[in-house]
């Protein structure tokens, strides 16, 4: 028997200790120069400090927070079985004050530009704030498996940070990246790892390993092969020739570096994920150089998902629609879409059987999940569920002495406050103590806001700090949920898990009159925008963060519902939507309740508003009239002097 042996070498693949910038060693602390090769997640350039290190006595580099992260490129393409080990030191900075701040540092390959996450460690800033020190010789292991989609690419590594505030940031130190990396092993696979639909006539082949002391060439003294076949990775990783389940193929002579799976007792079988191996025979009793585990799919007779379908909103009365679509099939392709959630057949829909489902005249009682099963000769297959839900206001606290949910879902408010005279009727009056109202029944059917949301309010104050007017937030571990804030001038809309957090508006709400403030999230075009008295005052970049949802309920008072960051004033008329409002809607809940005043919402078609009276009129016509004929041309128009 001959027992595979992997021949591997170790390599130092990164050993950066910061001491140099561009060339220059680092002897002072400079803000906004980049370590050489790193590049910026946020394309700034800047956000990079160097220090004198309490660890080596030399510099380190600092991450801020606003930075997002900070990456390169390593010289090493990235091969099936390889192993690597980054090490580092890490600490938690901050310019001042002390912010929860979380470190990340990830391998990642290279995608076409696209930065794919391999593995990562990290975590929190310590609950010991003051301390400060070193987390010394941090440690990732990871090892890339066959059928890796890495595999072939070229190998990075990125240091991120996201913190409360922009000024709370991580300190780096010593990052040192080795890999094992397998060498003199055939080569060159057919099937190529992760390739599918191969057909069951293929023929495999490979090529020699390469000589690792003298790349180019051939590895010297193999004799020929043995080939390995089956579906089970880890059989086919410990199979040697003594095997008697059948994963021990053939032994091939060098020149000959193929094998016919379909001339042998055990052929290929359709539907299947297979694993193989070519294990190198060196001549003499020398061992074998073991081979790395390739993967491949088997031509598919059974559907296959190629589209999912995706949460789909829709006003009431609207045609809602929910698509899918199988993969290429040898036979035809059958729908049905059902009502609920995979494997629960109990409610098909009618008339669901096309890979594109249409309601029309959508109504709540049409609100749900919905999913498909996908059928062809050979079996089914489920799609994920996708959720439907209707356009509209969940929830409307008119608060005019009671909590009461205007709307006919019922969201009623809990607490006991003090009512006085608000912007219509009554209002609630907050003291800034942590006591708030909470919504009843909210904290799951409230959880809609990944997929848009708006909320607004009425408020009247003239506090000096941050204080939560409407939430849904959980404040753990990470990060969770929505805010409609005062930042102790500005109204703010909060989306966390957006690498800005805060977005605030410009206008003072703090000056004790009434203001209208709405806080909305798009996600299909991943902004969030804050509107004040009926005007949009900012809008986020586009966003390509991933919003979870909490089990935290709906508040009105504070941040979060054990009453962190208090409102202190008046609150009045409170609603929220499942989707984000549009700006005239915006405008008409601030006219609304402001008879006589008019909002201008945009400058769409008033290239000739001439007078700025937010309508293209005959004063405009005026305006235009009195500077008739006005030459400012020379000869024509302007004498000699």
């Amino acid at each position: 028997m001959f027992v595979p042996v992997l021949t591997a070498e170790p390599m130092e693949v990164l050993n950066h200790r910061f001491e140099y910038y561009n060339g220059e060693i680092v002897t002072t602390k400079t803000m906004g120069v980049a370590p050489d090769d790193w590049e910026y997640a946020d394309g700034s350039g800047n956000g990079i400090e160097a220090g004198t290190s309490t660890v080596d006595g030399e510099p380190f580099c600092v991450v801020l927070a606003g930075v997002d992260s900070i990456y390169q490129l390593v010289d090493h393409t990235i091969a099936p079985g390889d192993e690597y080990t980054l090490t580092f030191d890490a600490r938690y900075w901050w310019s001042s004050g002390a912010w929860e701040a979380t470190y990340e540092c990830r391998l990642y390959y290279d995608d076409n530009g696209s930065r794919e996450i391999i593995d990562s460690v990290g975590e929190s800033s310590p609950d010991d704030f003051a301390a400060q020190t070193w987390l010394l010789d941090k440690t990732l292991n990871t090892t890339i498996p066959p059928g890796s989609p890495a595999i072939g690419r070229q190998l990075g590594i990125e240091l991120a940070v996201t913190a409360q505030a922009s000024d709370s940031w991580f300190a780096f130190d010593n990052i040192r990246l080795d890999g094992i990396l397998q060498t003199g092993a055939a080569v060159n696979p057919d099937p190529y790892v992760g390739e599918e639909e191969v057909e069951l006539s293929r023929v495999f082949t490979w090529q020699i390993g390469e000589d690792p002391n003298d790349p180019g060439n051939p590895m010297p003294g193999v004799i020929g092969y043995f080939v390995y076949l089956g579906t089970d990775e880890t059989a086919v990783a410990v199979a040697g020739t003594d095997d008697l389940s059948g994963i021990y193929r053939d032994f091939k002579a060098v020149g000959d570096e193929s094998y016919n799976p379909s001339a042998s007792s055990e052929p290929l079988v359709n539907d299947e994920t297979y694993y193989w191996r070519v294990d190198e025979k060196l001549a003499g009793d020398a061992n074998t150089i073991g081979g790395k585990i390739w993967m491949f799919y088997s031509e598919r007779t059974l559907p296959d998902v190629a589209e999912q379908p995706k949460d789909a909103y829709a006003f009431p009365g609207d045609t809602a629609v929910l698509t899918t679509a199988g993969a290429p099939s040898p036979t035809p392709l059958f729908y049905q879409w059902y009502r609920g959630e995979s494997p629960d057949r109990t409610n098909p829909v009618d008339g669901g059987d096309t890979a594109e489902l249409s309601i029309p005249d959508v109504s709540v009682d049409d609100e749900g999940l919905y999913y498909c099963r996908i059928t062809n000769d050979a079996g089914d297959i489920d799609t994920e569920s996708a959720l439907l839900m209707v356009k509209r206001l969940m929830g409307h606290w008119k608060l005019d002495g009671n909590l009461d949910d205007a709307t006919a879902n019922g969201h009623n408010g809990i607490g006991d406050p003090n009512f006085v005279d608000g912007k219509d009727g009554s209002a609630v009056e907050l003291f800034g103590d942590g006591e708030i109202i909470e919504i009843a029944d909210s904290a799951e059917s409230f959880n809609f806001y990944p997929n848009g949301y708006s909320v607004s309010a009425w408020v009247k104050n003239s506090m000096s700090g941050w204080g939560g007017i409407v939430a849904k937030q959980d404040r753990g571990d990470t990060w969770k949920g929505w805010v409609l804030n005062c930042n102790g001038t500005n109204g703010t809309s909060t989306l966390r898990q957006t690498p800005a957090s805060d977005y605030a508006g410009t206008s003072d709400i703090t000056d004790d009159q009434w203001h209208l403030v709405v806080s909305e999230y798009d996600a299909v075009v991943g902004r969030v925008r804050i509107y004040v008295d009926g005007l949009l005052e900012n809008e986020s970049p586009e966003l390509t963060s991933t919003i979870e949802t909490n089990t935290f309920p709906v508040i009105i008072g504070a941040e979060t519902s054990g009453g962190f960051s208090p409102f202190t004033g008046l609150v009045d008329d409170v609603r929220i939507w499942n989707y984000p409002v549009d700006p005239v809607d915006v405008a008409l809940l601030y006219t609304d309740f402001n008879p006589g005043e008019e909002v201008c919402v945009d400058n769409v078609g008033l290239a000739y508003d001439l007078d700025g009276n937010c309508t293209v009129d005959l004063g405009d016509v005026a305006v235009f009239a009195a500077t008739w004929a006005n030459c400012r041309s020379v000869p024509d128009c302007l004498p000699e002097r």
